[in-house]
């Protein structure tokens, strides 16, 4: 599969130099959410190859941002191959538990052959609420 079919793309597209944005533009974040990106949605870890070449990074900086995710515990390294750890989702949480919340119940009810959740329905579904590194709890919504 393609770097564009997943909606990666390179890792070293930005702004346009001199651009409006151009400034404020933090190229480093750019790319480590790259890395994010490029894991599959069926969770198929990854090689560090595999990385690099769906970012358009450098092995050495696909490397780097990999161990600095490990270390904060985003990934997790079994032999050679990568894979995200369940702590990614705390960083939807915000989105989720906000205005999000009404996408999110779209999002279910277009996607879900019959499916009518409404935000009575979510409330009562639990999630999975990251406590702390490493430690997955549930709790409702809301």
């Amino acid at each position: 599969m393609g770097t564009q079919e997943r909606g990666v793309g390179s890792a070293r597209n930005g702004p346009e130099a001199g651009g409006e944005n151009a400034r404020d533009f933090v190229q480093s974040f750019a790319r480590g959410l790259s890395v994010i990106r490029a894991f599959p949605a069926d969770g198929t870890g990854l090689t560090l190859s595999d990385v690099a070449r769906s970012t358009g990074l450098p092995r050495a900086a696909a490397r780097r941002f990999l161990l600095t995710l490990e270390t904060l515990g985003y990934v997790r390294c079994t032999g050679r191959i990568f894979s995200l750890t369940p702590q990614v989702l705390e960083l939807s949480h915000g989105y989720l538990a906000g205005s999000g919340r009404t996408d999110l119940l779209e999002a279910i009810n277009t996607s879900i052959p019959n499916a009518r959740i409404n935000d009575a329905d979510l409330r009562q579904l639990v999630i999975p609420r990251l406590m702390a590194p490493g430690r997955a709890d549930a709790a409702e919504l809301g």
